[in-house]
């Protein structure tokens, strides 16, 4: 049986309602840092918003979640403001999520471990978030031989960049306002691979410049693109 403990409110901890039952009340602390690729990222690198850790006590089966936003158990011991757990064995899943609430959620990391809650509060060992995801850090200009280099001056309103997964072909489009000039495809992030990529200029639906290569590799944090350099 699965209860969830808490709806996810970003900015308050993780609680849960119920009760394993059973045995004496037990709660937790909980901590988590992230790397990728052997470089140390945080919650905003990758948009990681929110951590869930499922509680799956052995005895029973009965399971309890909790929902954190990443930001608070972050290098820094969390617990729930009102624990539903006793003291018994547990295998405890944690769970780094993109998206969390919304339908395009993408599961980032994750990790199961078996601990044994004792005492009042048991600390759970650090968890190390190793997702294999990075993002694309990109830039663009534009070069108006007839008037000034802005969107405006060459009627552009979108930049668009979309990358096709050599491997499953799958294929992600990634929209900007062309004022911004730079952008990190960081939400969603990119799955580690190789990809072929091309980037548009666009006037609503209208292409006004585009530039294109094959076989970038995504396999750190950041992966620097040159920038675009739309000529009118």
């Amino acid at each position: 049986m699965r209860r969830l403990a808490l709806l996810l409110v970003l900015g308050l901890a993780g609680a849960a309602c119920g009760s394993s039952g059973g045995g004496a009340p037990a709660n937790f602390a909980a901590t988590w840092h992230i790397t990728v690729a052997g470089e140390v990222a945080n919650c905003s690198s990758l948009s990681s918003e929110t951590v869930q850790i499922d509680f799956r006590r052995q005895r029973t089966g009965d399971v309890d979640t909790f929902l954190f936003d990443c930001t608070q158990g972050f290098n820094q011991f969390v617990s729930p403001n009102s624990p539903a757990l006793v003291q018994d064995v547990y295998d405890v899943t944690i769970t780094l999520w993109n998206n969390y609430d919304r339908p395009s959620r993408l599961s980032l990391a994750t990790a199961t471990i078996t601990v044994t809650l004792v005492g009042g509060i048991t600390q759970l060992p650090t968890f190390a978030f190793t997702p294999s995801f990075g993002r694309f850090d990109l830039a663009w200009t534009i070069v108006n031989s007839a008037g000034p280099d802005t969107c405006a001056a060459v009627g552009a309103d979108t930049f668009e960049w979309t990358i096709t997964n050599t491997a499953n072909a799958n294929v992600d489009t990634f929209l900007y306002n062309c004022v911004d000039m730079a952008a990190l495809t960081d939400d969603p992030p990119v799955p580690f691979g190789n990809y072929n990529v091309r980037a548009r200029l666009l006037h609503g639906s209208t292409v006004l410049g585009s530039a294109s290569a094959s076989n970038i590799a995504m396999n750190r944090l950041t992966v620097i693109i040159p920038t675009f350099a739309f000529s009118f």
